[in-house]
């Protein structure tokens, strides 16, 4: 803020005329103009800080795989063997007291993405999109849509990751809850859901239930057919053989994203608190990047999961691993241990998880800007005559809008298209079609 020269000059002149002139004296008075605040820009290489770019990212509990005995592969289709699995498992805490092991399907890292069979040509390919978190203002878009060149080696993707869109790890969730019969750990589910017997899950789980061959191929001709329920339900968030909702995703987005469906902060306070102390000692434009490029990425998070690109890819796993939990829960009944309500559970489990995931970012980007704010209010009030930090006045004014976004107007960027996420949304198609699985740019 500054007084304009003009202003001063514009008083002393009026009393010199009004002497001159013998009237009487004009008051003087004086127009305040207020510079504008420049924009604060969020470009800063969130990899620098290693939670969140971190070198093995565990989206569950990890166990040594060699240490679970009495499983046998009996064919490529069958059990997971160690050739073909992921490097992730989950531990979910079954309401009996016992621990049922979740392994995860393999997927190809981002550089092979497009070189299997699956995922290079026909209707089950993954959509020739990255998305990439964008450089500039705070306040605005922070994702792009950049296109991914044709054949199976394009180039570009070397800061990307392969992204479940549904998060495998959310299996754990969904056991824990459906056979404690309470969401959250608390509440009592609609139309009178009634808890899923833990031990027939279990007596069945990554055993061989030769009748779940019978069924179709996970996600259309192409895919393959599972004989244990742990890869039935776990081939329905998309792999190497039906890779057709994975996308490519910069890292920066997908490892907080993961965090946020465990219920974790992008980053801890602490590191929040860390860098709103850095800023205020420093003054530099270069340490409020930091700070707010750190808040910044839990709307980065939410814009990137109300494209329409994800919400579509989303929606075919969602689609496909309830399928396959009907699938399951008639098998397991044709075999003497019925787990009845599994399936109708999914969607009533899916939809609370996505509505706490909300209040937890809320409640974080909340704390994250009182954080920032208090530092700078601190500082500032150890300045003499009442002056502000140099850096103040753009962070402040980000801040604000921010607030006001989460608090004033209920959670604005951190909502989730609740409209669009359902079994029954289509998404208008392109001109042209979709080139692959996908939907084309744009959001909803």
């Amino acid at each position: 803020m500054y007084v304009a020269v003009s202003c001063l000059l514009e008083s002393v002149r009026d009393l010199l005329l009004t002497s001159r002139l013998g009237g009487r004296q004009k008051a003087a008075c004086c127009t305040v103009q207020v510079a504008p605040v420049k924009p604060a820009v969020c470009s800063y290489d969130l990899c620098r800080e290693k939670e969140f770019c971190p070198d093995d990212e565990d989206s569950g509990t990890a166990q040594n795989k060699r240490d679970l005995a009495g499983i046998d592969p009996e064919s490529s289709e069958g059990l997971h063997t160690l050739e073909k699995r992921g490097q992730r498992q989950y531990t979910a805490e079954l309401a009996n007291g016992h621990d049922l092991i979740i392994f995860a399907i393999a997927v190809r890292a981002i550089s092979q993405l497009f070189q299997d069979r699956n995922a290079n040509t026909g209707s089950v390919q993954p959509i020739r999109t990255q998305f990439r978190l964008r450089p500039g203002t705070c306040i605005g878009p922070a994702i792009d849509l950049i296109p991914i060149g044709p054949g199976r080696r394009p180039p570009g993707l070397g800061d990307d990751e392969t992204e479940h869109p549904l998060e495998p790890q959310f299996s754990k969730r969904y056991f824990e809850t459906i056979t404690s019969g309470l969401l959250g750990g608390t509440t009592p589910p609609p139309n009178n859901l009634q808890p899923v017997d833990a031990n027939n899950i279990e007596h069945y789980w990554n055993s061989p239930l030769h009748g779940l061959q019978q069924h179709p191929q996970v996600g259309g001709p192409s895919g393959i057919r599972p004989f244990t329920a742990n890869d039935r339900m776990m081939e329905g968030f998309g792999s190497v053989n039906w890779p057709q909702p994975l996308m490519a995703v910069d890292k920066k987005i997908n490892n907080p994203k993961g965090r946020m469906f465990r219920l974790q902060p992008p980053t801890k306070l602490d590191t929040v608190t860390t860098l709103a102390a850095s800023a205020a000692h420093s003054d530099q434009q270069r340490d409020v990047d930091a700070l707010l490029s750190t808040i910044r990425i839990a709307f980065a998070i939410f814009e990137y999961m109300n494209t329409r690109e994800f919400i579509t890819n989303y929606n075919l796993a969602r689609d496909q691993v309830r399928t396959q939990l009907g699938f399951i829960e008639t098998e397991f009944a044709n075999a003497g241990f019925p787990i009845p309500g599994a399936q109708e559970w999914w969607d009533v489990v899916l939809d609370d998880h996505m509505r706490r995931m909300e209040d937890f970012m809320i409640d974080w980007v909340a704390e994250t800007i009182d954080i920032a704010e208090d530092a700078y209010m601190t500082a500032n009030g150890n300045l003499p005559g009442g002056g502000t930090l140099s850096t103040w006045a753009s962070l402040r004014a980000t801040l604000n809008q921010w607030r006001a976004m989460v608090i004033t107007n209920g959670g604005q960027g951190l909502r989730f298209a609740r409209a669009l996420y359902s079994a029954t949304f289509q998404p208008p198609q392109p001109p042209g079609g979709s080139g692959g699985g996908g939907t084309g740019g744009g959001s909803p």
